[in-house]
């Protein structure tokens, strides 16, 4: 897809890919850094960093665009285990 600086999609193309995902990057580990919350993550290759910032850069665009739209804003919960320790009762 060819974006413009005010995120409008000037052109897109559809190709058959492979796609081979070596870096194992968790989105809010990645979400954290490019936000300035944490350090860069380990997983992330250097030559991979600009890449990021112009992938982040276009999404916040391609958001904003949404937004104005009128897209909805669904606030949704994500579950999350909760592991305690049990206690086992014999029973006699």
């Amino acid at each position: 897809m060819i974006i413009d600086d005010a995120g409008d999609i000037k052109s897109s193309d559809i190709y058959q890919a492979t796609v081979s995902n070596k870096a194992k990057l968790a989105y809010n580990a990645v979400s954290a850094w490019l936000e300035g919350k944490t350090a860069i993550p380990l997983a992330i290759d250097p030559s991979i960093v600009e890449n990021l910032r112009i992938q982040d850069k276009v999404a916040q665009k391609l958001r904003l665009k949404r937004h104005l739209r009128g897209a909805l804003e669904l606030q949704t919960l994500e579950a999350r285990p909760i592991f305690t320790a049990m206690r086992l009762r014999t029973y006699r």
